[in-house]
C-alpha cells in the first residue's frame, strides 16, 4: 500500500530550517515526490525497524543523487552523518524504492524525515550544494 504524505511540491511549513532555494531561478530543478509504504497511519514506527520509501524525481533526463535524513535527537538540525539515513551513488533512474532503519535511540515524537535529491553529492542537509529539492515529512510518532 502506497500513501501519499505530501504533494509534488517541497516546503510544507515545517518548524525545522529549510534549505534556501528558488526554483524560478534555477537551470535545474528536479521535482520530488515521496510515498512510505510499508507503514500504518497515523504514521508510528518503531525503532530499530525498516520501512520504505518510494522515491520519485523528474530531473529531465540529467543525472542526480538521493540522500534521506531523520531528526533523530529532535533539536530541529540534521546531522550529515548520524541522521543519515540513506544516501545514493549518481543515478538516472526516476522512481527509487529504498529501505530506511529507524535507529535504536529514536525516542522524539512528531521527527521529521527529509528526502533531499541534488546534481550534486549531498555532504550538507541544511544547505546542499548544487540544484536541489527536498520534501520534508513531519508527524512521524515512536511506537
Amino acid at each position: 500500500m502506497f500513501l501519499l504524505l505530501s504533494g509534488i511540491f517541497p516546503y510544507t511549513g515545517f518548524a525545522q530550517e529549510k534549505p534556501p532555494h528558488d526554483k524560478s531561478t534555477q537551470p535545474w530543478a528536479p521535482i520530488l515526490a515521496v510515498m512510505l509504504d510499508d507503514m500504518p497511519p497515523p504514521f508510528y514506527m518503531v525503532p530499530g525497524s525498516t520501512y520504505h520509501l518510494s522515491l520519485q524525481c523528474k530531473a529531465n533526463e540529467r543525472p542526480f543523487y538521493w540522500g534521506v535524513w531523520m531528526d533523530v535527537n529532535g533539536d530541529g538540525e540534521f546531522d550529515p552523518e548520524a541522521e543519515q539515513l540513506y544516501r545514493s551513488g549518481l543515478t538516472y533512474e526516476p522512481f527509487q524504492r529504498v529501505a530506511i532503519t529507524i535507529p535504536d535511540n529514536w525516542k522524539q515524537p512528531a521527527t521529521v524525515l527529509r528526502v533531499i535529491t541534488s546534481d550534486e553529492p549531498i555532504y550538507r542537509v541544511m544547505h546542499p550544494n548544487g540544484h536541489f529539492d527536498f520534501e520534508d515529512i513531519q508527524g512521524l510518532v515512536p511506537f
